[in-house]
């Protein structure tokens, strides 16, 4: 039988696999596995570090929120026992009834046009249900039963450095490992590094600056927005930023590894 009708005698199977290779479907970065245990024990040794000193990541925290925002004074709270954990702390106040009623008919109102209106993108869409639906309910638990709302305006104060601290403990060792797992190259590790470095500076600058916009709001716009701050602005904000930062830089990495051939290899 001839094959294509051009006089060829068809390739038999075992023929086929010497000429044919098997599908491409993928990637794998050639690692090394000490470079990558190097930055383990390094972001692991900065963890353990940073967990330790507490109380001083706390003050160092507070004082330079409070630089901020002048109006709030430092305190300090004992965690356990020689530990003490320091916030700041500020007068506030609850709302009034007409700016509750306000508020209340904003967020209906805000509603109502979000559903009814389909060239907002669904994605923001969402994001606006989820911090206008806390803000209605939050005035309507004002205008039933705001005076006997349980919270201080330090209450909020040391359950958000508490998390913000905590985020800030653990960035060494979920973001540092997940940018160590791309450990093909001295000049990654270094890069590595940095990245890390500045995502630790981003995150404790941008907590300084809204912890002390969040105290500023409490103390001049009363607590009715206290519930939206911790909610949407708080630490599921922070996971939203890392998330973002370890993108970026994953693509840049990508990008400049599949350029070179020593750095990764086909799967079959």
């Amino acid at each position: 039988m001839k094959s294509m009708g051009l006089g060829l005698e068809p390739l038999k199977s075992f023929e086929v696999n010497k000429v044919i290779d098997y599908a491409r479907f993928g990637r794998l970065l050639k690692n090394d596995k000490a470079l990558f245990f190097m930055q383990m024990f390094l972001y692991f040794c900065v963890s353990f570090y940073l967990v330790s000193h507490i109380s001083s990541i706390s003050y160092l925290l507070s004082i330079t929120s409070n630089f901020i925002f002048t109006e709030a004074s430092i305190n300090k709270k004992e965690i356990v026992d020689g530990v003490y954990f320091y916030f700041l702390s500020s007068s506030g106040r609850l709302p009034t009834y007409l700016e509750t009623l306000f508020v209340l008919l904003v967020c209906i109102l805000v509603l109502f046009f979000n559903y009814k209106f389909d060239f907002i993108p669904r994605p923001f869409k969402i994001w606006l249900n989820f911090v206008f639906l806390i803000l209605m309910l939050s005035s309507v638990y004002f205008l039933l039963f705001g005076y006997a709302f349980p919270y201080t305006i330090d209450d909020f104060s040391i359950l958000y450095a508490i998390a913000q601290v905590g985020i800030f403990t653990l960035i060494p060792f979920l973001f540092g490992f997940s940018i160590a797992l791309f450990s093909f190259s001295w000049w990654v590790l270094i890069a590595n590094f940095l990245t890390f470095i500045l995502s630790l500076a981003y995150s404790f600058v941008f907590a300084a600056v809204r912890y002390a916009l969040f105290l500023y709001i409490l103390k001049n716009y009363s607590f009715l927005w206290m519930a939206n701050m911790f909610f949407n602005f708080g630490p599921l904000l922070d996971m939203i930023y890392i998330s973002g930062i370890y993108g970026f830089y994953l693509s840049i990495i990508s990008k400049v590894a599949k350029k070179n051939l020593r750095y990764w290899k086909w799967l079959y």
